[in-house]
């Protein structure tokens, strides 16, 4: 197949992408035909990740387990492939965040009963959000620091350096960490996927709707049907997504063993553990905190 429609166009010039393309398409078709009765949604997501672990492997061992795998046209063709479906799941996920967040917390504003205090309400939420913020990314840093995670020698960094055109990530402080999720702009915050701001802004605009309703309430049902007709769309358009989860994790993880090789299991493995650490962390943390605000953190939970 070498022939610049097939190598740089159809990006299909290798008989085993041919192969691994077809198997990804033979295991999509089979894990969409599980019966749902004995494998629910959960188990169809474990199913697929093994899956997808398996079909990484079995990339890296025809490759025969190289260094550089993406250096192997047939590699390289396979993962762009498969990243057409595992990038495309992450994408449509990203695509709502926006207005999933935004009507969300807009409709549960204008939906709330005429006794309740929004302006308190906003206040208590936006200081329990920033300061819960500011917690967590205490324990990130700390957990990070304790176990070391991303540390990396020092040949390892003067090679970094060598490369030219690399740099480490200036490290702000948790003040100026804070002041920059208070959105100025909130086209710049949602273009940066800024969700805390987004969340402030979404809330001023739920109480200020709100207010208005008392008053005008003619004037400004036309944005309350709106807000709760986007509010039903939005979730529809979520849970239809993320049904597709299960096969989009077959591409995903393949890609992830193909690309980087048996090692990257090992590299981000640590990573993973602390991060489920921090959220236990976390969660805890939270429990505590609803406590403190008389709630039963069973009834929370």
């Amino acid at each position: 197949m070498n022939n610049v429609f097939f190598e740089q166009f159809l990006m299909i010039s290798d008989l085993k992408t041919v192969g691994f393309l077809v198997a990804l398409l033979v295991i999509l078709f089979l894990i969409n035909m599980l019966p749902k009765k004995k494998f629910n949604f959960s188990a169809k997501v474990m199913v697929a990740t093994v899956v997808g672990l398996i079909l990484g492997l079995a990339i890296q061992f025809v490759a025969g387990f190289p260094e550089n795998p993406m250096e192997l046209t047939f590699v390289k063709e396979t993962t762009l492939w498969y990243s057409l479906l595992g990038g495309g799941f992450i994408s449509l996920i990203r695509m709502l965040v926006i207005p999933l967040v935004m009507v969300s917390i807009i409709h549960v504003i204008i939906n709330m009963k005429e006794d309740a205090n929004l302006g308190d309400l906003v206040k208590k939420s936006l200081i329990i959000t920033l300061v819960m913020v500011a917690i967590s990314v205490g324990v990130g840093l700390l957990l990070g620091n304790l176990f070391e995670v991303g540390k990396v020698s020092t040949d390892a960094v003067q090679a970094v350096a060598a490369e030219g055109g690399r740099k480490i990530r200036e490290v702000s402080n948790i003040v100026d960490t804070l002041k920059a999720l208070i959105p100025s702009n909130p086209v710049e915050a949602m273009v940066k996927l800024n969700i805390v701001g987004l969340v402030i802004f979404s809330a001023v605009v739920g109480v200020a709707a709100k207010r208005m309703s008392k008053k005008y309430m003619d004037t400004v049902k036309p944005f309350f049907d709106l807000i709760n007709a986007s509010q039903k769309i939005i979730v529809s358009m979520a849970m239809s997504i993320i049904r597709w989860m299960p096969l989009a994790v077959v591409p995903l993880l393949a890609n992830t063993i193909a690309q980087k090789g048996i090692g990257a299991i090992a590299e981000v493995g640590k990573f993973i553990a602390v991060l489920y650490l921090a959220t236990a962390v976390m969660f805890v943390i939270q429990m505590i905190a609803v406590s403190f605000f008389g709630l039963n953190p069973f009834t929370y939970v």
